[in-house]
């Protein structure tokens, strides 16, 4: 068996230097393949009829798109405006209206929403982040330096006027330790909780 250009052919003999083409004496196509990237070029029954008559060939792009319209459209019949609060007309103006009401508090899950890159200390996060704030970043291959858990572990901060909560749990052990304060938000060490 082999792949040739995304198809998987049958080898029926041993050959050596014969591009697979499905010819029965050589090679016998197993699996046409597609581009994986362009669901555009996939042909696929419409068993529902969501892009018009059932049974109809169409992309597979099309169904896709025809389904996610289908289930947002379902979802708001079902839902409609009156679950909506505050006088919120739609869905969107829903969310941002919720968004908007967080009373200055905010949430960051990549050092990179605070203008960071990799190789920076909690002592650089904390400098960034407003107050009140709280953040939640994923440790890896040192992208953060000082920590006591180089790699896999979930960074939690918690900043609030002049304290703030540091917390680095080890996604594989458990460990658990605690940003030890030397003051003006800034940690000086760190405590293994037990």
């Amino acid at each position: 068996m082999g792949k040739y250009g995304n198809s998987t052919y049958i080898t029926l003999k041993t050959v050596t230097g014969i591009t697979p083409v499905d010819d029965k004496i050589n090679y016998q196509l197993m699996a046409q393949g597609f581009d994986a990237t362009a669901l555009s070029a996939v042909q696929a029954e419409d068993t529902q009829g969501l892009c018009g008559e059932k049974g109809n060939v169409v992309t597979a792009q099309s169904l896709v798109d025809a389904l996610a319209d289908k289930v947002i459209n379902t979802v708001m019949a079902k839902i409609g405006t009156a679950a909506l609060t505050g006088g919120m007309t739609d869905l969107s103006s829903g969310l941002n209206k919720l968004n908007s009401n967080l009373n200055g508090f905010h949430v960051y899950a990549n050092i990179s929403d605070l203008g960071l890159s990799n190789g920076v200390t909690v002592n650089d996060i904390l400098s960034k982040m407003p107050e009140p704030s709280m953040g939640f970043f994923y440790v890896f291959d040192n992208n953060i330096n000082k920590l006591p858990i180089t790699t896999q572990a979930n960074l939690i901060i918690f900043k609030s006027g002049s304290a703030s909560d540091i917390v680095e749990r080890s996604i594989w052990t458990g460990e658990t330790y605690f940003g030890k304060y030397g003051g003006a938000n800034k940690v000086e060490s760190w405590v293994l909780i037990k």
